[in-house]
């Protein structure tokens, strides 16, 4: 299954208010190679633990880190950001 981007890009312009909230941003953006909108709803589904998340093995990702899907396996990391119950 292929990432719909302009669905991607709907649902990550409706978390960016909220990232306003981040007391990390620098940081938390920084793990996500400066992807903002990656930045924006891994905050609204994780909010404090965000980063802590993105070093965690996630079972959906193949047991594998968030932070390990942002080079190269982003489309991946969006569609299961997507599947995350709002």
């Amino acid at each position: 299954m292929s990432l719909n981007h302009q669905g991607w890009i709907s649902f990550a312009r409706l978390c960016k208010a909220e990232f306003e909230l981040c007391d990390f941003k620098e940081e938390l953006l920084d793990k996500c190679n400066g992807h903002e909108d990656v930045a924006w709803v891994i905050f609204r589904h994780n909010r404090n633990q965000s980063l802590k998340w993105m070093n965690s093995k996630i079972p959906a990702l193949g047991n594998k880190t968030p932070s390990s899907f942002i080079d190269n396996k982003l489309d991946s990391l969006k569609k299961i950001l997507l599947s995350f119950p709002s």
